[in-house]
C-alpha cells in the first residue's frame, strides 16, 4: 500500500482547491488530461497544440546538399552525416537529455560510417568529457546554446535530429525541427514526440535507454536518402498543424466553447 507523506497529502489538497474550480483548463496530451481527472476536476478540458514555431517560420522544403553543404563548412561540421541533440546539460547532469544513451550509439556506429554528433546543451559535465574520451569519440562535439537564428542552421545541416529524454512534458525542440523539415528519433517519454510523431513517416519513438532501437533507425535513414527526404516533407507539413497560430486560435475557440 503506497505511504502518502503530509507533504504530498498537502500538495494535492492545495492543487484540488486551485483546479477544481476552474471554469476550463488547456492540456496538451491524455496524460495531463487523465491527472487533472484523478484529481477529481470535473469541468470541460480542451486539447490544443503547444509549439514555439511561428507559420512563417516553417520553410518551404527540406535543406538541399548544397544548402547542407554550405552550412556545415559554415559550422566546421566535416562527418558525411550529421546528427543533431539540444537540451540543457543541467537536466540531471546530462543524463536527462538521454545523452549518455547518445554517446552508447554514437560508439556502435563509430566504425560503420561518418557520423558527426553535435550536442548544444551548454557546459558538459566532467563525467560526460569523460565518458566521451574513453570510448574515443572524437566525432562528438558538445557546444553551447545557441541564438534562435544560429540553432536553425544547425537544425538545417542535420540529416537526423535525435532527443533521448528520459521525460519531457513537451519538447518544444521537437516542433522546432520538424519546422525545419528534419526527420526526428526521441523517446516515448517525450510527450511532444507522442503527439506529433507518426511512426515511420516522420520519425521514430524508442524507449528510454535504447541505444540498440536509435542506432537502428539512424543507420536505415542515413543509408536511405529517399525515405530521409519524405520524412524531411513530411515534417514540414506536419509543422502547421503545430504553430504558435493553431495554439492560439484552439484556445480561442475553447473560450468561447467556455461560454
Amino acid at each position: 500500500m503506497p505511504i502518502i507523506t503530509h507533504t504530498a497529502f498537502s500538495s494535492i489538497i492545495i492543487k484540488r482547491l486551485l483546479i477544481c474550480p476552474a471554469k476550463g483548463i488547456f492540456t496538451t496530451c491524455r496524460e495531463l488530461e487523465d491527472y487533472y481527472r484523478a484529481l477529481g476536476y470535473s469541468g470541460s478540458i480542451f486539447r490544443v497544440p503547444f509549439s514555439s514555431v511561428f507559420e512563417k517560420e516553417i520553410f518551404s522544403a527540406p535543406a538541399g546538399e548544397e544548402e547542407k553543404r554550405e552550412l556545415r563548412t559554415r559550422l566546421g561540421m566535416r562527418e558525411e552525416h550529421i546528427v543533431l541533440s539540444v537540451g540543457r546539460f543541467s537536466y540531471q547532469n546530462g543524463y536527462g537529455k538521454g545523452y549518455d544513451c547518445l554517446l552508447r550509439a554514437a560508439a556502435k556506429m563509430k566504425a560503420s560510417r561518418s557520423v558527426g554528433w553535435y550536442i548544444l546543451g551548454g557546459e558538459p559535465t566532467d563525467e560526460f568529457v569523460a565518458m566521451k574520451n574513453s570510448m574515443g569519440l572524437t566525432n562528438v562535439y558538445f557546444l553551447p546554446f545557441q541564438s534562435r537564428s544560429e540553432l536553425t542552421e544547425y537544425y538545417r545541416a542535420a540529416d537526423v535530429f535525435a532527443l533521448m529524454t528520459v521525460k519531457d512534458v513537451w519538447g518544444l525542440v521537437i516542433n522546432e525541427a520538424f519546422a525545419c523539415g528534419v526527420p526526428v528519433i526521441t523517446t516515448d517519454m517525450c510527450i511532444a514526440g507522442r503527439e506529433m510523431i507518426e511512426d515511420g513517416k516522420n520519425g521514430y519513438l524508442v524507449p528510454v535507454g535504447d541505444d540498440a532501437s536509435l542506432v537502428r533507425y539512424l543507420e536505415k535513414l542515413l543509408c536511405d536518402g529517399q525515405l530521409l527526404r519524405r520524412m524531411s516533407e513530411n515534417n514540414l507539413q506536419k509543422a502547421y498543424d503545430w504553430t504558435i497560430e493553431t495554439m492560439a486560435k484552439a484556445r480561442y475557440q475553447a473560450l468561447l466553447n467556455m461560454d
